[in-house]
């Protein structure tokens, strides 16, 4: 069966990390203050990052409103994981590094104590209850999308996207 990519249709403007669209496959859902989106580096299954829409690098940047969305945000994607057959993390790590992108997201970790089967193959935590191990090459274009269409799916379900 070949894979439609159903690129979601994101202004350049809101996503301004990212101004040729090389990761637009990724996008989940933008809030006020946030964008959501799958990350390419799955350290673990359903690694994901949260994007700042404001212009800054440091989260002592970001006003109230966008330090309350944050926890919005988080409770809905760990919610939404949490929710289906697929992921169902044991615990998350959220990371703020900026050193390759000098513009503020946070790295969201999803956790296992046991492995886990999903999109044709094993997914091992091989360091919980340490650091995450981290990965310095993207996966295939074709995991992302099916990894976002999977969490699109579980929002959907939850009404957190129409």
């Amino acid at each position: 069966m070949a894979l439609v990519r159903q690129v979601p249709v994101v202004d350049p403007n809101i996503r301004h990390w990212d101004p040729k669209g090389r990761y637009a496959d990724s996008f989940i859902k933008c809030y006020e203050h946030w964008c959501l989106e799958v990350s390419y580096m799955q350290h673990t299954l359903g690694c994901f990052a949260l994007f700042s829409r404001h212009k800054v690098e440091r989260l002592s940047e970001l006003s109230g409103a966008a330090l309350a969305e944050l926890a919005d945000v988080n409770r809905e994607i760990e919610t939404a994981l949490g929710s289906g057959q697929t992921f169902q993390p044991d615990r998350y790590n959220y990371l703020q590094l900026g050193n390759v992108l000098h513009h503020l997201h946070i790295h969201g970790v999803p956790r296992y104590v046991a492995p886990r089967f999903a999109f044709g193959r094993e997914w091992k935590d091989n360091s919980f209850g340490a650091p995450p191990m981290w990965l310095s090459d993207d996966v295939e274009v074709e995991l992302v999308v099916s990894i976002r269409d999977e969490i699109i799916s579980l929002f959907k379900q939850l009404n957190y996207l129409d």
